[in-house]
C-alpha cells in the first residue's frame, strides 16, 4: 500500500520491468485509474478512488495529501538517486529538516 494517489512509481516499473504491479493506494485519482486501464497493471484505492482533482471534486484527503504523507513518512534521509557505481545518494538531511517549522502551534 502507498500513500500516493497518481501511480507514478507504479508506472515507472512497469516500463521498466517485465510483470504485472498492481497498486493499492489510500486515494488513487482518476489519471491513475485511467492509465490502468492502458496497461496490464490495476490500481485500487483504498480510502479514496476515482477522485477527481477539481476544485468541487477534490477529497478533503487528496487535498491534505502533502500533509498526511508528511506524517506517514519514515524520519530519514531521502534517496535520490544512485552513483554510477551503485552507491546511493542522500539529500541530506538538514536540507528539508524544519520545513514546517513556520507552522503556528
Amino acid at each position: 500500500m502507498d500513500v500516493g494517489y497518481g501511480g507514478t512509481i507504479q508506472r515507472h516499473l512497469d516500463k521498466l520491468v517485465p510483470g504485472k504491479f498492481h497498486g493499492l493506494y489510500m486515494m488513487a485519482n482518476k489519471s491513475a485509474f485511467d492509465w490502468s486501464k492502458t496497461s496490464t497493471t490495476e490500481v485500487r484505492g483504498c480510502f479514496v478512488a476515482m477522485v477527481d482533482e477539481s476544485p468541487n471534486g477534490i477529497s478533503p484527503m487528496l487535498e491534505n495529501s502533502f500533509i498526511l504523507e508528511k506524517m506517514l513518512s519514515a524520519d530519514d534521509e531521502q534517496l535520490l538517486y544512485y552513483g554510477k557505481d551503485g552507491d546511493p545518494q542522500f539529500r541530506e538531511l538538514q536540507a528539508y529538516v524544519g520545513a514546517g517549522s513556520n507552522v503556528s502551534q
